[in-house]
């Protein structure tokens, strides 16, 4: 009996020093998360599970690519058939690659085409400032398929001074990358740019990748954004038993504006535009045999208005409007429309 006394004892002090030294630190910063909810809210306050990597974490990471990130989330399932996210599926808790919806800054990455494509997100790894995951059904806010989880890449809003990197290695590797941010008043500009290449390992397997993006940040209520993205890549064995070759292209134009109506009422619009191309050969050594174009478009527009009654009561009134079309040689001509 004495000898559990003590144990509790020496357990009940050691619980009071670490309450004390808890105490005595700053209080933690809240993280913001957007991916759960249609309006940024402190994380401790969502009822979904939603996992968050924030810069400093993916600074201190060994990643060259979103692909190579994103292998650290749990339950997302990365299937990478080149090195630095040259072509990679994503799926999260077991869902198809078809079912994870991909977003850069709220605005829809996922292509018409086809799956494959949802991987070529065209940011470069200094430009994000998180990444959000939603596991589980997020279909209420972004459709069907985000049935298996939503995964949303948040960029900085402001980055300041200069920064170049650049690599080498065998099979003829090298890369290298630029990113410098301005500010002049209430205008803050962010460019960036990254190229990597390789003659590759064996025959067929060499890549070359080219990157650029530009945020312009006017003021705290007027973000532009613009990036671009290149790939070109032997493909021997990703698709078949065949030695293929693709060429990819990405681009995406967002921008996205608050307005203060009155001091508990905001209306905030987002208009975006995206297109895809893919050029796939299934046999380098026979061109024109199931050589195939492809080129997707996509774009939309959403209004949210959002009126504050309390600390502690939000109601949000939204609506988005946005079409895909897509131009084939293969799979012929489509478009639809959709709204919320």
């Amino acid at each position: 009996m004495r000898k559990q006394f003590q144990i509790g004892l020496l357990f009940l002090l050691v619980t009071a020093a670490a309450s004390a030294d808890g105490q005595a630190q700053d209080p933690l910063n809240e993280s913001i998360t957007v991916t759960a909810s249609t309006y940024p809210v402190p994380f401790e306050n969502l009822s979904r599970t939603v996992f968050v990597l924030t810069s400093d974490q993916i600074a201190n990471l060994p990643v060259r690519s979103v692909s190579d990130l994103l292998e650290y989330a749990s339950s997302v399932d990365v299937r990478s058939r080149g090195p630095l996210g040259v072509q990679s599926d994503y799926s999260v808790r077991g869902a198809g690659f078809g079912q994870t919806l991909v977003l850069v800054n709220g605005v829809r990455i996922n292509d018409s085409q086809t799956g494959h494509h949802n991987s070529d997100i065209p940011v470069l790894l200094d430009d994000i400032d998180r990444v959000e995951i939603l596991y589980g059904p997020g279909s209420s806010l972004y459709g069907a398929d985000a049935f298996g989880g939503t995964i949303n890449i948040i960029t900085r809003r402001k980055q300041n001074g200069i920064r170049a990197s650049v690599a080498g290695g065998e099979y003829g590797f090298g890369s290298g990358a630029f990113n410098a941010g301005i500010e002049k008043g209430q205008v803050h500009q962010f460019l960036g740019v990254e190229f990597n290449r390789s003659t590759g390992f064996t025959f067929d397997r060499d890549f070359q990748t080219l990157s650029f993006s530009s945020q312009t940040q006017l003021g705290q209520r007027s973000s532009l954004f613009f990036t671009y993205g290149n790939k070109d890549f032997g493909a021997n064995g990703f698709y078949g038993a065949s030695p293929s070759k693709e060429w990819t292209n990405s681009t995406l134009v967002s921008f996205e504006r608050q307005w203060i109506i009155r001091p508990s009422w905001d209306l905030t619009g987002q208009t975006f535009y995206r297109t895809h191309g893919d050029h796939f050969l299934w046999d380098i050594r026979r061109p024109g045999f199931l050589e195939n174009f492809h080129r997707t478009h996509e774009t939309g527009t959403q209004l949210r208005l959002r009126h504050t009654v309390s600390e502690a009561t939000k109601w949000t009134l939204g609506g988005d409007l946005a079409g895909d079309w897509m131009d084939s040689n293969s799979l012929a001509n489509h478009s639809y429309l959709r709204g919320s």
